[in-house]
């Protein structure tokens, strides 16, 4: 046969095999872009949903942030919410804020008027969001300490508009800072190991003895005269201003951290780091005087004690019942503030026990012989007023001093660690303290005030309805802010 006689025959079942293989290619490549296009989606969500978490942190840490820059003014907020101007989603915040008092108790707040009392901190919780879909909110929280810088008449530790007299070991500790500051419109001495966390201001001279010491500054209008083995942590300015003082700076043993300026001589020289006074010295020259202050004037002002949530109650000269009603506070929740023409003697019983904020109007004064403690039923604190106003009720007549001098003897303890009570003590007349005394709060005496035989006080600035007549008000102009933390949950 010849090649060409050759016929070949095809494998059977070979027909479809192309068709097969070319579908099979279709659904590997099918199989793989659905697999991709699942991965991309996938990766999309992911990416809103970690968009969207970002912006939500982001918007709650920025709620936090800018509600601690408006809580410098005047009135803290209580709620804070507002939009912010991102993209491609808007972002929102939402901060509520809880403040507390310097026991650590919740204090009410009102927008507009901001919290019941002044904080000493808080704490704010921030809620951040978007308008995009996929994963919740965020939440974030930081607590913060408040100083508040109050306006006028009740800023000081203790103001006294006569003389300012210490003896015998005194302790002023400051409100988280040395921010004790005492002042006198007369002359300030001190004796005996005496420790001031603030500054001294006298509008006559300062003389200190025996380790009278400060954290800030001593500032005369006279001349200032120290020995002993005192130490000032701040400068030394002796103006000279006042009738007779030739404006002179001795230390003597006690060192001045930082300067002296004195319009008459300074002693002792010479001055520098390995001398007593570190700084330098400006002798014959005046640094002028210190900031001068009117003594406050505070009266009765029914409207701001009603206002502020106070029940009063009128005791007339009803002595008897002015010592009943005080020692029912000791159960009662309803803050009281009693008026009476009475002279308040707080020696009626030893233990006086107050279990909401007290006030005592007393136009007889006040004082006590025997020992006494006056506390908080509990750990919250409580604020005390002791005030014997600086005209009689109802009048224009100046209260008559030594009439309306507030003094107290023996042992008289005024608040605790484990019981606090916050007070402030006010008087047109005299104060005197004798004989271990201790408190929180502060003191403004109209006369002369005299302490002496160990005497323990931390300052604390405390509200006072309706403020005073002349010199200003303890209302806060403003708030020094500290954060502690800020974290996220």
């Amino acid at each position: 046969m010849s090649a060409h006689g050759v016929r070949r025959t095809r494998r059977a079942g070979e027909e479809g095999l192309a068709l097969i293989s070319t579908i099979l290619v279709i659904m590997i490549v099918t199989m793989f872009t659905v697999v991709a296009v699942s991965f991309s989606i996938h990766a999309l969500n992911t990416t809103a949903v970690d968009r969207k978490r970002t912006q939500s942190i982001a918007a709650a840490e920025a709620g936090i942030d800018l509600t601690l820059q408006s809580m410098s003014g005047t009135v803290l907020p209580c709620t804070v919410a507002n939009s912010l101007g991102t993209g491609p989603t808007q972002s929102s915040y939402s901060v509520t804020v809880t403040y507390y008092d310097s026991a650590g108790s919740a204090l009410t707040c009102m927008n507009g008027t901001g919290p019941s009392a002044i904080p000493a901190s808080a704490e704010l919780a921030s809620t951040g969001t978007t308008n995009a879909t996929g994963y919740g909110n965020r939440l974030m929280h930081a607590f913060v300490k408040i100083t508040p810088t109050l306006t006028g008449g009740f800023d000081k530790a203790i103001f006294a508009d006569s003389f300012l007299t210490f003896n015998n070991n005194t302790t002023i500790q400051g409100n988280g800072a040395n921010n004790a500051d005492l002042y006198t419109n007369s002359t300030y001495t001190c004796t005996n190991n005496q420790f001031i966390y603030g500054n001294v201001y006298s509008q006559g001279d300062i003389i200190g003895s025996n380790t009278c010491s400060a954290a800030g500054d001593w500032w005369a209008n006279g001349k200032i005269s120290a020995s002993g083995n005192g130490a000032i942590g701040g400068n030394a300015f002796a103006a000279g201003n006042t009738a007779g003082s030739p404006g002179s700076i001795s230390m003597g043993n006690t060192t001045v951290a930082v300067n002296a300026v004195a319009k008459g001589t300074i002693s002792p020289t010479p001055c520098g780091p390995t001398h007593n006074i570190k700084g330098t010295c400006s002798a014959n020259t005046n640094p002028g005087s210190p900031p001068a202050e009117v003594f406050p004037t505070l009266d009765w002002n029914a409207t701001a004690w009603t206002g502020a949530g106070y029940t009063v109650v009128d005791e007339g000269s009803n002595c008897a019942k002015l010592y009943t009603d005080l020692a029912g506070m000791a159960t009662s929740t309803t803050p009281t503030s009693f008026l009476t023409t009475c002279t308040v003697d707080w020696g009626k019983q030893n233990t006086w026990t107050f279990n909401t904020d007290v006030a005592v109007w007393a136009s007889g004064g006040m004082n006590t012989t025997n020992k006494v403690i006056i506390q908080s039923a509990s750990a919250a604190s409580h604020y005390f007023h002791m005030i014997v106003p600086h005209d009689a009720f109802g009048t224009t007549t100046p209260v008559s001093c030594p009439t309306g001098s507030i003094k107290f003897t023996n042992q008289t303890s005024i608040g605790s660690s484990s019981n606090p009570l916050n007070t402030f003590i006010y008087t047109p007349c005299a104060v005197t303290f004798n004989n271990n005394q201790t408190e929180v709060g502060q003191i403004y005496a109209g006369g002369q005030c005299t302490v002496t035989n160990n005497f323990s006080m931390n300052f604390l600035p405390i509200p006072v309805p309706g403020g005073a007549i002349n010199g200003g008000s303890t209302n806060a102009s403003g708030y020094t802010v500290a954060l502690m933390y800020k974290r996220e949950g």
